[in-house]
């Protein structure tokens, strides 16, 4: 009998996100040997995920944003993000590698579907009454 050389490095327990937020999730330590595995990624219509931080050159924390306006529900069993044997991720599957021009894309949509958009209202407001009042920009 042949194992897969996957490793699921997805999230271990469901997670419910909010429309427009995210939630962070840290890879297990010793999932697979990081020498001889890749982490990779790939999204759903409603979720992105985002590596956010490394240690020792290492993917160690995930963060998933919901870019739809409903919550969105993320089981153990949806694999965002798989640790790969170097030289065996098949195409088909949907899954990027991190330095990948779709992963980079996927960065910009996050980033522009989870920003404060209260905070962005109020800045825009704050810029046009300083238009409007050049005395007031002191």
């Amino acid at each position: 009998m042949e194992y897969s050389t996957h490793v699921n490095a997805g999230p271990t327990e469901a997670l419910d996100i909010p429309g427009h937020e995210s939630l962070e999730y840290q890879l297990a330590k010793r999932a697979a040997r990081q020498e001889q595995h890749v982490l990779c990624v790939r999204r759903t219509e409603k979720v992105i995920p985002s590596v956010t931080q490394f240690h020792h050159g290492q993917p160690a924390r995930i963060v998933l944003t919901n870019v739809s306006e409903r919550t969105a529900y993320v089981s153990v069993f949806d694999k965002l993000a798989m640790l790969v044997s170097i030289g065996d991720l098949s195409r088909g599957e949907g899954y990027v590698r991190l330095d990948s021009k779709n992963y980079k894309d996927w960065q910009v949509l996050a980033y522009e579907n989870c920003r404060d958009r209260q905070l962005f209202k109020r800045g825009v407001r704050t810029l046009r009454t300083m238009a409007g009042d050049p005395t007031s920009i002191g």
